[in-house]
């Protein structure tokens, strides 16, 4: 068999998150295989482990030397999304533990594989024969599969293998921003919690997953397919180097737990009158300067329940937590910035003197509730 292997700066991309992934399934084995959480991710990064050795021996043509892995590049397909799923699922709610019930998301991988059993169970010389013929159809005509196979069939293909990833990300999107709606209603402070890489992991898994159907249509349009299917190598590669910054930013993140509210009703006037004494506290003993203020903090400051309180600031004030102590931070940052005797310090200096955790959320609090960055704000005063 007369092979030339093919190595390129792709290839060893996806040979160096290979050896990352692996650094990584052992890291959540002997650190944390106690979490449900953790052992999800694990199961998250297997599958996309599998893919990238997949993908690494099709494009250096290495699976020409082991050509039973043919055909089983999507074999997880079906389980990617339903993990993604139940990740979120068991992050957004303390007591989640998995179910029999949870089980019925990985129906679609059962049939899948069922219906490709046959691929699976080709003869080695009749997968050897596609390859060769695979790898010599490309070298002869990079778009010899998109003409060969046409719009319908790929069309079909993305609406077979991609739009079920997405759709379990977007049901994921929607825990995630139940989660944080109550999250905002209970800490001014966000920045140090799961909710920042929760919101980070799915925005990322959505974009990549929108860009692959880039890579099945390049070949109808007048773009360069060998340069769009190389950098299609670099997408599950980057999953695995996304998911080492979720696990290591865990490390120093708090997960938050929402305390169960009662519903019971309360007259505007008493509302009144508990945001009247809110404020007191709030503004006269500048609590707000704790950048780890939290709803239950405050409620016990003035001595009402956190349920009444938080009750009290949606109603009367038609805000959330977050941005009713972020307001009275703001508010701080403006006397500072008006006051000459502080000039000398700088803007982000400024934050965190008025309470903000962190440059951004001091930036987005500001704009949020003047119209203006603390940079033009402070232009305007001179």
């Amino acid at each position: 068999m007369n092979i030339q292997l093919q190595f390129d700066f792709y290839s060893l991309f996806g040979l160096v998150a290979i050896s990352h992934g692996i650094f990584l399934l052992i890291f959540i084995a002997s650190k944390h295989y106690k979490s449900i959480s953790y052992r999800l991710l694990s199961f998250i990064l297997f599958v996309l482990l599998f893919e990238i050795i997949h993908d690494f021996f099709v494009n250096t043509k290495l699976i020409l030397y082991v050509p039973g892995l043919l055909s089983t590049g999507n074999i997880f397909s079906y389980c990617i999304g339903p993990l993604i799923f139940l990740y979120i699922l068991s992050l957004t709610r303390p007591l989640f533990k998995l179910k029999y019930l949870h089980f019925l998301h990985f129906i679609p991988f059962v049939l899948y594989n069922t219906f490709n059993l046959p691929k699976y169970l080709q003869t080695v010389s009749q997968k050897l024969s596609f390859l060769n013929y695979y790898y010599s159809s490309l070298e002869s005509n990079p778009k010899y599969f998109f003409e060969t196979r046409g719009f319908t069939d790929i069309f079909t293909g993305f609406l077979r293998y991609d739009v079920h990833k997405i759709i379990y990300v977007a049901i994921a999107f929607y825990f995630f921003l139940t989660y944080k709606k109550k999250i905002l209603n209970e800490y001014s402070n966000i920045e140090k919690t799961n909710v920042r890489w929760m919101k980070t992991i799915l925005y990322g898994y959505l974009t990549i997953w929108l860009l692959i159907p880039i890579q099945r249509f390049s070949g109808f349009f007048d773009v360069d397919v060998i340069l769009i299917k190389n950098l299609s190598y670099l997408l599950l590669p980057l999953h695995i180097y996304f998911i080492s910054f979720i696990i290591f930013s865990q490390q120093s993140s708090s997960k938050l737990v929402l305390k169960n509210k009662t519903s019971s009703e309360i007259d505007k006037e008493e509302l009144q009158k508990i945001i009247q004494k809110s404020n007191a506290s709030l503004v006269e003993e500048k609590l707000y300067l704790n950048p780890d203020l939290t709803l239950t903090l405050l409620a016990e400051k003035i001595a009402v329940r956190e349920h009444t309180l938080s009750m009290a600031i949606n109603k009367i004030l038609q805000i959330n937590f977050f941005d009713y102590v972020n307001k009275q931070r703001v508010a701080e940052a403006q006397k500072l910035l008006r006051d000459s005797e502080k000039k000398q310090f700088t803007v982000e200096y400024i934050g965190t003197l008025s309470g903000f955790s962190s440059k951004a959320t001091f930036y987005r609090a500001f704009v949020k509730h003047t119209g203006k960055t603390p940079g033009q704000f402070s232009k305007s005063l001179s």
